[in-house]
């Protein structure tokens, strides 16, 4: 039994909706649930603009994944796009995260400071794409969109909208 490229490309935009609502879902739980003095400000000064930024990060990754949902499923090519351009930058932002975190916490003290803030709000700061990194979305989601969105355009089938002529 052969599976259509333009099925499991809706099937990937079905995936998108759904780790957008749980994301959003542990995001905003996550917003409600942070008391900035439950950290020492001694220990870590730069919590609270970590953790926001952090969390603003994800939302906008959030609303990114989102915008390219109707796009993706019309087949339209703009939705491949817009998919890459996200879980890309997910995969670039994890293991930035850890690597500046990492470089920080061995760098002078002040420079600690912050690596050690961004080591505390990394565990509640980046709820919103922890479904998608948790399952390895972003990577499983960049190999299987690109190699069925090229199966689409070889294949030039009726519902295929990866190629359209230019205007004239």
């Amino acid at each position: 039994m052969r599976i259509s490229a333009a099925f499991v490309v809706r099937a990937f935009t079905v995936t998108n909706v759904l780790m957008v609502v749980v994301g959003l879902y542990f995001l905003f739980d996550s917003l409600n649930g942070f008391i900035p003095e439950r950290f020492p400000a001694a220990e870590f000064p730069h919590f609270a603009q970590v953790y926001y930024t952090m969390t603003a990060i994800d939302l906008a990754c959030l609303l990114a994944l989102l915008l390219g949902t109707p796009f993706l499923w019309r087949l339209e090519r703009r939705g491949l796009v817009i998919c890459n351009a996200v879980f890309g930058f997910e995969i670039l932002y994890l293991l930035g995260n850890a690597f500046l975190g990492l470089a920080l916490a061995e760098s002078g003290a002040k420079a600690r400071l912050l690596g050690d803030s961004m080591a505390a709000a990394s565990g509640i700061g980046r709820m919103g794409t922890v479904p998608q990194i948790v399952t390895g979305y972003p990577i499983i989601g960049l190999i299987v969109l690109n190699i069925f969105y090229r199966r689409l355009s070889r294949r030039g089938s009726g519902e295929d909208k990866t190629h359209q002529p230019a205007a004239r």
